[in-house]
């Protein structure tokens, strides 16, 4: 474009083309994009798993805490009656047999549950008792396939369906 003339010279506007040096960049090439996308799932690859075996750790120490709970109940019902109590219903819980919801709660429905908590009856004369922790099975599809069914007797016996005491 010619502006005025000034002087007797003639001056022209420039225009820069977009192509210059000088225009700044905005946003992420691909390359950068992929090797963020890379690194986030290599990241997570390696996080994922230690994440679910804490999780699963911790459901088990939830079944534990709860299985002495009832075993502590079932020395005060023996202190009061000389018998063991045959379920959970005896010993002031709302049902024979309960869920053991994975924030410590008791519930009637398997709804949001980690462990079924229930009572084995020993001999005939009613001389002993097995408390029990059954994996429900979406716990199982998780990845608890090291303990499943967690078992303490009277006597203090502890055991699992597949590592003996190692998961207590």
């Amino acid at each position: 474009m010619m502006s005025p003339m000034r002087g007797g010279r003639v001056f022209f506007k420039l225009r820069m083309s977009c192509a210059s040096p000088a225009r700044r960049q905005r946003g992420f090439t691909l390359l950068e994009l992929l090797i963020v996308i890379t690194v986030v799932g290599i990241l997570a690859s390696i996080a994922y798993p230690s994440y679910t075996d804490v999780v699963i750790r911790n459901n088990r120490a939830v079944a534990r805490a709860a299985m002495s709970d009832i075993i502590a109940r079932q020395e005060s019902f023996y202190s009061q009656t000389k018998t063991y109590a045959s379920n959970l219903k005896d010993l002031g819980f709302n049902e024979p047999t309960i869920y053991l919801r994975k924030d410590g709660g008791f519930s009637a429905t398997n709804s949001k549950a980690a462990y079924l908590l229930r009572i084995q009856s020993g001999s005939a004369n009613n001389r002993g008792f097995t408390v029990q922790a059954v994996p429900e099975s979406g716990l199982l599809k998780n990845g608890d396939t090291d303990c499943g069914t967690l078992s303490i007797t009277a006597q203090g016996v502890k055991s699992s369906q597949y590592n003996g005491e190692k998961c207590f």
